[in-house]
């Protein structure tokens, strides 16, 4: 999917690491535009959405949390895959599969929602 967060001027991006980086679930990755000095002045009680922890370690070098490193090894490789292949072409086969799981569901009963047409389909 073309996704331009700068361009078009998004403030947060939330994107887990299962979601089109051929990883297991478990790491995520958030690019602020201005939605990080918002989020200082907020006076909501929170805690998942609390930044000062870790941008406090993040200014020393470390990091507060214990660290996802076969994730980050695994999203290196992923990154250099998807490089390798080319976006053009990762963009054309993910619209590849898009048609083709769309047409199959059209067979399987057109309206009717993914999860009730897959639950009234014998495995064959």
């Amino acid at each position: 999917m073309d996704y331009r967060h700068d361009e078009w001027e998004v403030d947060v991006t939330v994107a887990g690491s299962q979601k089109g980086a051929h990883l297991p679930p478990g790491s995520v990755s958030m690019p602020f535009r201005e939605g990080l000095s918002v989020s200082e002045s907020a006076r909501l009680p929170r805690s998942y959405w609390d930044w000062r922890d870790m941008l406090g370690a993040n200014k020393a070098g470390f990091f507060p949390f214990t660290p996802a490193t076969n994730l980050i090894y695994g999203l290196r490789e992923a990154l250099a895959m998807l490089q390798e292949e080319g976006l053009a072409s990762v963009f054309r086969r993910h619209d590849r599969h898009a048609r083709a799981t769309r047409a199959r569901r059209t067979k399987l009963g057109g309206s009717k929602s993914y999860a009730r047409t897959l639950a009234n389909t014998r495995v064959r």
